[in-house]
């Protein structure tokens, strides 16, 4: 049984969201922006606890010079000449 029909409600169709007023849909965006956010930094931490899982050393690298929030940052502890 859905949830609604215990409320005695019915499930909201296309269209219906003229219930909002500016407002809420305003801060509605907002919220689903940050929840975009904290999905993708989920992903960057879980990819690195992964290769931690594979390679120890370089997960701990990667735990200590990745910053994620609204830009996702590689800053290394000590400047590295890499190799390509």
């Amino acid at each position: 049984m859905h949830c609604l029909d215990l409320a005695g409600r019915q499930l909201a169709t296309e269209g219906s969201d003229a219930v909002l007023d500016e407002r809420a849909r305003r801060e509605l965006r907002a919220r689903v922006r940050d929840l975009e956010e904290q999905i993708v930094t989920w992903r960057i931490k879980s990819a690195i606890r992964k290769v931690g899982q594979a390679h120890p050393a370089l997960g701990r690298h990667l735990v200590n010079a990745v910053r994620t929030g609204a830009a996702c940052v590689y800053q290394p502890e000590q400047p590295l000449d890499w190799l390509l």
